[in-house]
């Protein structure tokens, strides 16, 4: 067997051979099974961190936060009782603020990174609420983004 140092390894060869199984980073595969797999990894994480600090947890609602390579998501459970298409997000580049939520408390959600209030969007989907923050290094104003129906 000649071994060719300029030939690059091939991973997902090596990866089958183990699982039987083509890799998510595979090129048949596409991004959208991968995004699936970061956001699975970033909810466990997430799961993991919460359980070992409980402290740390977010508030009585509990959003939970978590962030891929190049954005930031909150996801909160609307109580049923909440018109979701009334409540206010206000979004600065450390902190996500909803309000005008009916018989709850407004309430802050400190993000891990900072992000930018460009690109940024809402939608709701059987009752959970997703916001998707893109990642950024400059300091912006806060904006207001507002939520869309799937």
């Amino acid at each position: 067997m000649n071994f060719n140092p300029n030939q690059l390894f091939d991973w997902s060869k090596f990866l089958q051979s183990f699982t039987g199984e083509e890799s998510i980073f595979s090129a048949s595969n596409n991004n959208d099974k991968v995004e699936a797999y970061m956001e699975q990894v970033g909810e466990k994480i997430q799961s993991m961190v919460t359980k070992s600090f409980p402290m740390s947890a977010q508030p009585a609602q509990k959003a939970k936060v978590f962030e891929t390579h190049k954005s930031v998501f909150v996801r909160w459970k609307v109580p049923k009782k909440v018109d979701p298409f009334k409540i206010r997000i206000h979004v600065n580049n450390q902190r996500v603020r909803l309000s005008n939520i009916a018989n709850h408390k407004n309430f802050s959600i400190q993000l891990p990174s900072q992000v930018t209030t460009r690109g940024c969007h809402a939608k709701i989907h059987k009752g959970i609420l997703e916001i998707r923050l893109p990642k950024s290094l400059k300091r912006l104003k806060e904006k207001e983004i507002f939520i869309y129906d799937l």
